[in-house]
């Protein structure tokens, strides 16, 4: 019911958006058979591509794209999900509902982030304006430092056997 929920509500958002077109990868649950206003938007600035079957595809979709949106489950209340990291450590940038996780995550957690969706579209229009590329370039890049610092491979699997050996 939650996740039911959930996609009324992030299709409520993403269909308020305005300025920008938005791009949906796999996100139409019922790929095209079914024509449900909870299950798919339809409004002109939002496209519907299909999901991709390769990891390696859904992380160039996220280096390439200059905002990668996450509006996470409503089931989340502070914990971030693993798609915030991936697009981060994929060289994208996130714009992310605010969690607490989050805030521990990156010391940049409140420029990347929104807790309202007036707050989202000021930030969508903030760092998808031209006059704001440096600043946008600043913070996607050192936002990917402290994720890669964080949370690479090599470090997750370091703290969790070390973790292993403390016990």
């Amino acid at each position: 019911l939650v996740t039911k929920l959930t996609m009324a509500y992030r299709g409520e958002v993403i269909s308020n958006l305005k300025n920008h077109t938005i791009h949906i990868y796999g996100g139409d649950l019922s790929y095209g058979t079914i024509d449900n206003p909870l299950l798919k938007i339809n409004r002109e600035h939002v496209i519907y591509r299909p999901a991709t079957l390769d990891y390696s595809d859904t992380a160039a979709i996220y280096a390439k794209s200059k905002v990668s949106l996450n509006i996470s489950s409503l089931q989340f209340d502070s914990a971030i999900n693993n798609r915030i990291i991936d697009i981060v450590l994929a060289g994208g940038f996130v714009l992310t509902d605010r969690r607490d996780d989050l805030l521990n995550a990156s010391a940049l957690a409140h420029e990347i982030s929104f807790d309202t969706p007036e707050e989202m579209q000021y930030r969508l229009d903030f760092f998808l304006d031209p006059k704001n590329l440096d600043y946008y370039l600043d913070v996607k890049s050192r936002v990917h430092e402290e994720f890669k610092e964080k949370y690479s491979y090599q470090t997750v699997c370091r703290e969790i056997l070390e973790s292993l050996v403390a016990v």
